[in-house]
Formats: structure tokens, sequence, C-alpha cells
């Protein structure tokens, strides 16, 4: 059962798609936030703030997100209001919490079959990558292997840097122990782990063996 305040607001006032999509991203942000102790602050005026303010006392999973979706008739907003969110906050958010929020984003481009939305997002999760391995945010990138890892160029630059800063068991690891919702299957991800290890040159026997142990 989704939580109640999103269906009672959409059921009394005619909200736009791109303003349900709003207070859904903000629900989703701020039970991000709270889970990692987090705060944030963002510009609101009048009623958008209100409703914000009402809907950030419950926490939302990302599975309620995606059950109540359906208040949402544009896929595309849903989206975007996901990525906009990053973008507008005046203090950057956890790098994890830029990630499930770009991971969210994909899910309702590829829903909605999104293309110009779904390519805006892989560059910005690209340069989210970059920008994540220089912090040391490695557990940010392995979550994005998990969420994004479908696409073979969000793989393969998630892959050097992990492997340049020797944190490929991280992403092992977390590989064992999750269920992966849009990553490669294992024998594809095997494959590009052992091609990007001969590529940065750094296959010695310990790092194969590692591999494959994982996937035998």
């Amino acid at each position: 059962r989704i939580p109640p305040p999103p269906r009672r607001y959409v059921g009394c006032r005619a909200y736009s798609p791109a303003l349900v999509a709003q207070l859904l991203a903000r629900t989703y942000l701020q039970s991000l936030l709270a889970g990692k102790g987090a705060e944030h602050q963002e510009s609101e005026e009048g009623e958008e703030a209100a409703v914000g303010s009402a809907e950030a006392e419950t926490r939302w999973e990302a599975d309620d997100i995606l059950r109540a979706s359906d208040l949402c008739s544009s896929m595309f907003e849903l989206g975007s209001a996901m990525m906009s969110t990053i973008l507008e906050l005046s203090d950057a958010p956890p790098a994890e919490v830029e990630a499930e929020l770009l991971i969210m984003a994909r899910y309702f481009y590829h829903r909605g079959a999104c293309m110009d939305g779904q390519d805006i997002l892989r560059e910005m999760a690209l340069g989210r990558m970059d920008t994540w391995a220089q912090e040391g945010e490695w557990r940010a990138i392995v979550r994005l292997v998990e969420g994004l890892g479908c696409w073979s160029d969000i793989r393969a630059a998630a892959l050097r840097h992990l492997i340049a800063a020797e944190q490929l068991e991280l992403l092992l690891h977390r590989h064992a122990c999750s269920n992966w919702e849009a990553a490669p299957d294992g024998r594809t991800l095997r494959l590009a782990i052992l091609a990007t290890l001969q590529s940065c040159r750094t296959a010695d026997r310990g790092t194969l063996g590692l591999v494959y142990a994982h996937f035998s």
C-alpha cells in the first residue's frame, strides 16, 4: 500500500503531471536523505512548499515511488523530475543519494521510451562518476553499475574507475549480495571486467583468480 499523502493531494486538486512528478521526486529525495542522516536546502514557495513538507513526513522506499507513479500521466516528467532534483539543490547530496535518483530516472525514462531523456541521463551519470572517482565515492559507482549497467558505456566507465582504484572487490561483493535490477548478466559482466583488466594492463594472477572464482 502506497503511503497516503500524494494520493490525497492529487485527488483533491488538479495538479499537472509536472507538479505531481516534482512532489514524488522530492518525497523520494527526502526519504533518501533521511536514510543517510543528511539534510539539504532547496528553493520552494507557496503551495508547493506546504505539500512538499507534508510529503516529507512519510518515509518512502523505491517500491513506494514505483507504486505511486500511476498518479502521474507522464513518465518523461517523472524521469526529468528525478534528475532536476539533483541539479536544483543548493548543496550537493551524498553521492549514493544521487545514484539512487539517477537510477529512478532511468526506470521512468525506460518505461516511457524516452530516448532523449535516457541520452541526457547517461551523459550526466558519466560525469558524476568522474567526480565520484576523484572523491573516492566507490559505493556510488558500484550502485550505478547495479542500476545502470545495462548500458555498456556506463558499465565500461565504472569498471575503469573501480579497477584503476583497486576497488573491483567491492563490485564483486555487491554483485554476490544483491539482486541487480538493470545490470548485465553474469557472463556479460565477467567479460566486461576481463576486457577492462586487459585494457588497463592490471590483469595480474591474483585479480584474475578473484574474478574467475566469483563467477565460477
